[in-house]
């Protein structure tokens, strides 16, 4: 029986990905699945890498799609089997005795199961801050297991990575990633926190997210920004539909951040504005409606500044 599928989509960084795979157990419960995005670089390395490792019993894809890490993880959960799923990215890996943490949770009623992450500079070891909002909020949620912190935790934390998903779950709803460049495990979470049952957050950390240069982009990307603020958008009008209005008014989404990402990559005065009246179009608000809770105001302003700090924008995932 096989309980957990790891899902890992892979674009031109075998190097990154031997390193990966290397810290996953070869074990008979577990099956990995690497996505090719249509490499173009590194290509003779990365055969090496595929043959060495299938070898070992990792299956190996090319993503003939649509090209993005979205279609790339979609076409692992065709072939996944697990009972759970476990995503991955290819510059990222698993720490510790990670699949004996995991493995308690095979039998649990739980539909997502959340593990706080770490984050790492890549090369000089320094720990980044990527990981300190999915941090801060397991552990709220951790503490105190009210409304709101459970709405932070299932909605405001994005990335697929770092959490057990039941497969059943996602087979019936047959919840999928988007299938664009940029954001694309953003509908693909709210979507599978909405249907979870119920969640549970575990104490231990078996996962680093790498903040790895090479993967950044120098140049300023208007596209890149406009897809992202398109599917905070689609994001925000989902949970607006779906979630009670208590729910909703709770979690006080609001467009702000968006704005100040704009500004703070340079995509431009004008894209910046037709930002804004996309948001008014939608009647999204720009500030909180909590504007004047300082206390909020003050933690908002926390959470952005130390997740931004030292950080260039990750278009590529």
């Amino acid at each position: 029986m096989i309980n957990l599928s790891i899902i890992i989509p892979h674009f031109n960084a075998p190097h990154y990905l031997k390193r990966l795979l290397n810290s996953i157990p070869m074990d008979k419960g577990i099956q990995v699945i690497v996505v090719d995005d249509k490499s173009t670089l590194r290509l003779d390395e990365f055969e090496e890498c595929k043959a060495a490792y299938s070898a070992q019993g990792v299956l190996f894809f090319t993503n003939e799609g649509v090209k993005g890490g979205g279609n790339s993880r979609n076409v692992g959960i065709t072939h996944a089997r697990g009972k759970w799923l476990l995503f991955s990215d290819a510059d990222d890996y698993f720490i510790g005795d990670f699949f004996e943490i995991v493995q308690q949770y095979f039998d649990a009623e739980e539909d997502i199961v959340y593990f706080p992450p770490t984050s790492q500079e890549e090369g000089s070891g320094y720990k980044s801050v990527r990981h300190l909002e999915y941090s801060k909020r397991m552990e709220d949620y951790r503490n105190n297991a009210n409304r709101e912190n459970e709405l932070n935790l299932k909605y405001r934390l994005v990335g697929p990575w770092s959490k057990l998903i039941r497969r059943d779950m996602i087979q019936q709803h047959h919840i999928r990633f988007d299938k664009v460049m940029h954001s694309n495990d953003v509908m693909f979470s709210i979507k599978a926190a909405y249907h979870s049952r119920s969640i549970t957050v575990s104490p231990d950390t078996i996962y680093c997210i790498m903040r790895n240069d090479s993967s950044l982009t120098s140049n300023i990307n208007v596209t890149a920004y406009c897809n992202r603020c398109d599917i905070w958008i689609k994001r925000y009008l989902f949970m607006k539909k779906h979630l009670c209005r208590e729910d909703f008014n709770l979690l006080d989404l609001f467009g702000g951040g968006r704005i100040i990402e704009g500004i703070e990559t340079g995509v431009g005065v004008k894209v910046v504005l037709q930002t804004i009246i996309k948001f008014k179009h939608y009647h999204i608000h720009i500030i909180p409606k909590k504007f004047f809770n300082l206390k909020l105001i003050k933690k908002w302003l926390l959470v952005h500044r130390n997740v931004r700090k030292g950080e260039k924008r990750f278009y590529h995932k």
